[in-house]
């Protein structure tokens, strides 16, 4: 029966007439065991009863679907090994399984879910027969399956529980196991090609996030690649997804261009993880001891449970998408530069679907990644002036970002903008002091100009991040929230220090920026000394600021006595 031509006011009728019959059957069915009790009706008991909890379940009636299941599982416990029903045994326990997560109970979820695994393992290893499936034993024998259709459908039945066993363990916060269950579900959807193109990919590139953070780049990028590639699989059938115009498309072809942009959006993290990766000094070598043995003894504990790291997606043909970036540590320009590209074409691909009206913080946070590839790129490049230029594509796209957004609507936004506006014109003073520092001549009236002119950007702008603080009538608030504590207080580090930076040989503008710098500094030892909880997160920062506020009375004394420093 199907439920397709049940009309609007009444969704379930076709059900409640299965219902009907099921139930009939099966009352008739154990009218029989009571005179002729025989293993056949038994198992078409549990069997229909197994069926008849589904009905109920798709009709919403959660609680009496579970009677129909616990009662199944009850009555097949003595049955599991039989090759007529252990696919029913099963299936059994992945929907007790699947009820029970939807209650939030996950953790009686697992255990229904593993007791499904377990069953799974002992047929595997114990019985020779293959397995029927979950209609057969009510089926005549001309609709029974082939041997190789069985055990492709046992097979699935598995990775059904593997896919829920999955998603359980992520809401258990046991992240590994979640991830490696997903990539095994993946491989298995893959060689069994049982899968939706579209949900494959995304899960795939969605299970990339997890190596990159682990630093398993070779397989990160191989779960891109495969996402790419099994998606192209969905572009050929749809080649005007391609054809992207300012016309606001629908249905199919929009959820085509939107999953594109989510997949090249996975990209461009890859490409922006890696270049951190490679720009990372080397670790403390005894720290690297500590964490070796405490990864190894977290290995020890992932693997017992018999989930070892997967392998790659090997079935697919990948080379066009994985010789696009690498998977090791780049360690050259050249390289960096490469990977840089790559990252940008992701950033372009991800735009066409992510446009700023419609799409504003998506957009953002692209722009943001973008902006971070330059950073990331910048540490490659030996040229302070080809780097300060990096730096300077940097601001000119956060501040025509920053100039689109409404503080009133996106004030968290315009926050964060601002704060790497300042830190990237900080950042550009230190690369010209730095060049200033390698030139034998004596700077240029221009180079110092330039300079100052940088460290007062820097500083306007990390003004405005703690301006940003203030409530309507412009006063700032005792204590700040607990996200904004450490930035307002690393923004008036900044400010004190920027202060300390300006080239003058004017004595009384030395005093006058020494004065200003001291007063930001003071602003970060007075707030901690009154919220002693702010001391930790600004730690290293506070040392320097009290050292300071100690020192900044005594140079300016020394310049207002003519003594130079």
């Amino acid at each position: 029966m199907t439920s397709k031509s049940d009309p609007e006011t009444e969704p379930f009728r076709s059900k409640y007439k299965a219902r009907e019959l099921l139930q009939g059957l099966k009352n008739k069915i154990e009218h029989s065991i009571e005179d002729h009790s025989c293993e056949d009706l038994i198992l078409l008991s549990c069997c229909l009863q197994y069926h008849l909890g589904l009905n109920y379940i798709e009709t919403e009636e959660t609680s009496s679907g579970e009677e129909h299941l616990v009662r199944c599982n009850q009555k097949l416990i003595d049955h599991r090994s039989n090759h007529r029903c252990a696919a029913v045994a099963i299936s059994t326990l992945n929907q007790l399984g699947i009820l029970w997560c939807q209650r939030s109970e996950t953790q009686k979820s697992l255990e229904f879910l593993k007791e499904a695994e377990s069953v799974y393992k002992d047929f595997m290893n114990n019985v020779d027969a293959v397995p029927w499936g979950v209609h057969e034993l009510f089926q005549d024998e001309s609709s029974h399956k082939s041997d190789h259709e069985r055990k492709e459908a046992f097979q699935n039945i598995h990775t059904l529980t593997l896919y829920y066993l999955a998603q359980v363990y992520g809401m258990l916060d046991q992240k590994v196991k979640s991830a490696k269950l997903c990539h095994i579900t993946l491989k298995r959807q893959l060689e069994c090609k049982q899968y939706t193109s579209m949900d494959w990919a995304l899960n795939s590139a969605t299970l990339s996030q997890f190596y990159i953070a682990e630093d398993n780049y070779p397989l990160a990028r191989n779960c891109l690649a495969s996402a790419s590639c099994v998606f192209q699989e969905i572009l050929l059938k749809h080649p005007e997804a391609l054809e992207v115009t300012g016309d606001q498309v629908e249905g199919d072809i929009e959820e085509i261009q939107h999953r594109k942009a989510d997949i090249a959006r996975c990209w461009l993290k890859y490409c922006i993880a890696l270049l951190t990766f490679s720009g990372e000094k080397p670790s403390d070598p005894f720290q690297e001891i500590e964490n070796n043995e405490a990864e190894e003894a977290e290995s020890e504990e992932e693997n017992s449970e018999d989930y070892k790291v997967p392998e790659k997606f090997e079935t697919l043909e990948l080379a066009a998408w994985e010789d696009k970036v690498p998977d090791v540590k780049v360690t050259s320009f050249e390289e960096a530069r490469r990977l840089f590209l790559a990252g940008q074409q992701f950033v372009s691909e991800s735009k066409c679907y992510y446009v700023f009206d419609g799409h504003v913080s998506d957009h953002i946070e692209i722009v943001q990644d973008h902006s971070q590839l330059f950073k990331l790129l910048s540490q490659f490049e030996m040229d302070y002036d080809r780097r300060s230029k990096m730096h300077k594509r940097r601001i000119d796209m956060l501040v025509a970002i920053l100039d689109e957004l409404n503080p009133q609507f996106f004030l968290h936004i315009c926050r964060q903008i601002i704060f790497e506006i300042a830190e990237t014109y900080n950042t550009m003073v230190d690369v010209k002091l730095e060049i200033k520092r390698r030139t034998e001549e004596t700077p240029t009236v221009h180079m110092i100009k330039k300079i100052n002119t940088l460290i007062t950007k820097s500083i306007e702008y990390f003004q405005r991040f703690i301006d940003s603080l203030r409530d309507p009538q412009g006063v700032m608030p005792d204590e700040y929230e607990e996200n904004l504590v450490r930035p307002t207080l690393i923004a008036n580090f900044y400010i004190g220090r920027l202060y300390g930076n300006y080239i003058s040989t004017e004595v009384a503008d030395r005093i006058k920026w020494l004065e200003s710098g001291a007063e930001h500094y003071k602003a970060v030892v007075d707030y901690c000394k009154k919220y002693p909880t702010a001391e930790k997160l600004v730690k290293a920062e506070l040392e320097v600021c009290e050292d300071m506020v100690q020192f900044a009375p005594i140079r300016i004394d020394s310049l207002k006595r003519g003594v130079l420093y």
